[in-house]
């Protein structure tokens, strides 16, 4: 990643958590080294997260339930925003996080 990307009004950055790091850094998705290697993955790393978003019918900010670190899963069919030029990061909105992967005894 370039440039730092912090994401805003609900949104999440993610990271591919299925992606393999060689010994020489090389990143190889475990899809191949195609663009839509996160499309097809469901677990992922969070990487940033917004302050949250404006409830609409409330206006009250709505905190995030996710923290940089978070192995999480997607949902299946919703929104993803992908970068030509980083295939392993993506955003996508909180709501369409299913599910945080929690270490037993938390």
């Amino acid at each position: 990643m370039a440039e730092k990307k912090r994401p805003v009004n609900g949104w999440v950055l993610l990271k591919n958590a299925n992606a393999d790091k060689t010994d020489g850094g090389i990143i190889v998705p475990d899809f191949g080294t195609t663009k839509h290697a996160m499309r097809r993955s469901k677990t992922a790393i969070v990487a940033a997260v917004s302050e949250g978003w404006l409830n609409p019918h409330t206006g009250k900010l709505v905190e995030p339930r996710v923290k940089v670190g978070d192995s999480v899963w997607l949902a299946d069919g919703r929104p993803v925003v992908m970068w030509q030029d980083d295939p392993d990061y993506c955003l996508v909105h909180q709501e369409d996080i299913c599910c945080v992967f929690e270490k037993a005894g938390n």
